[in-house]
């Protein structure tokens, strides 16, 4: 039933856009707002939680692990459907991170509790690969006392590599972890080593609440909250996933607009937009050659937001270089709370992509379908 009111809701949208043009017969403004009605795409599902650069790849995760080649669609002329299924030997990824040398992973073993028969987080296990494909676990037993885990961990990167920042020092990954003193850290992976950092840049939340770092002239700076990028201007961020965008120098005061478009789970940067995954879909603002946003956001000139409608946690774009709409740009959605209250259906949660040959969003997944 919620499948035909989304259905009939986006044809009397649709209606309502052309009714005018039909009476003032524009003919060629009605086939193009027909034509951004575009047939959803079979693609990698589920809750696609980090896109990196390594090696000359993509990856993505989403339990499973996929691999693209990192040269962009303008150079091979290749779109949706390139993504192919790494053997990894692993189970339940949760995510990805990486340096110059290893890219890093850590999985959970999910147990099914004894009191209500539903499964909880068990061990959960940090490894290291310098190809994507044979992985060595680490040794956590200097930060836990064991060389596994059953306590909370994520693992991030500093982002650079994604065509603005390449120079020294490099991509860095760190990981938080609940170690032995029942206290959270902060860790810079080094291969199957873990050094405790204290991170001295931080925009939200305190140094070791950190989960995200991006990386700036003055060095890498940290975020408690997932939405944070930088170009050459500013710092841009959220707290606490609110619709205020936040922007500052690395030493400045920071400012803020409201965007007024849904909580701001992700950023992006491009040369001319700041592209957003929100808690109502996918979202830019405008920025200025300063680097400056605008104070509201802009409508995509494609179907971006009759694609991608719900909760959108991550955004990545493999050049940030350039204008919005002229590189290859990726987005993750998901259902958040239950799906009876959602309009979008679990065949729609997964990964989207836009290729400027193509000039529209869709599902992105393996050429075969078999890792979709």
């Amino acid at each position: 039933m919620k499948k035909m009111h989304k259905i009939l809701a986006r044809a009397l949208t649709l209606f309502a856009v052309i009714s005018p043009l039909l009476i003032c017969g524009c003919h060629d403004n009605i086939y193009w707002m027909i034509e951004q009605e575009v047939r959803r795409e079979e693609g990698i599902s589920g809750d696609v939680r980090a896109i990196i650069p390594f090696k000359g790849n993509l990856y993505c995760a989403n339990n499973h692990l996929y691999k693209k080649t990192i040269s962009p669609s303008t150079s091979t002329g290749s779109f949706n459907g390139q993504w192919q299924k790494v053997s990894t030997g692993l189970k339940n990824i949760i995510t990805i991170a990486a340096d110059d040398t290893y890219m890093y992973c850590y999985t959970i073993e999910w147990q099914e509790s004894s009191s209500d028969s539903v499964n909880v987080a068990g061990a959960r296990t940090l490894y290291r690969s310098t190809d994507g494909s044979s992985w060595t676990p680490i040794d956590l037993t200097s930060v836990t006392g064991s060389t596994t885990t059953s306590y909370a961990m994520t693992i991030f990167d500093n982002q650079v590599g994604n065509g603005r920042l390449t120079s020294s020092p490099g991509r860095v990954a760190y990981a938080r972890i609940l170690n032995s003193s029942n206290a959270y850290a902060i860790y810079k992976l080094s291969g199957g080593t873990l050094s405790a950092v204290t991170p001295s840049s931080v925009v939200s939340g305190s140094a070791t609440e950190a989960v995200k770092a991006v990386h700036t002239s003055s060095g890498d700076v940290f975020s408690k909250d997932t939405a944070l990028a930088a170009n050459n201007y500013y710092i841009y961020y959220s707290v606490s996933k609110d619709s205020h965008l936040y922007y500052k120098t690395g030493s400045g005061t920071a400012s803020s607009v409201d965007l007024g478009g849904g909580s701001i789970y992700s950023i992006a940067c491009t040369a001319n937009y700041l592209i957003l995954g929100t808690s109502n879909g996918i979202a830019r603002v405008a920025i200025d050659s300063n680097g400056v946003p605008a104070s509201s956001l802009s409508s995509f000139s494609n179907n971006a937001q009759t694609m991608v409608t719900s909760m959108c946690p991550l955004i990545y774009v493999t050049d940030s270089s350039i204008n919005e709409g002229s590189g290859d740009e990726y987005a993750a959605m998901t259902i958040s709370g239950y799906i009876s209250s959602s309009p979008d259906t679990f065949k729609e949660v997964g990964l989207y992509a836009y290729y400027p040959g193509r000039g529209v969003w869709n599902r992105d997944g393996t050429s075969d379908k078999s890792g979709n």
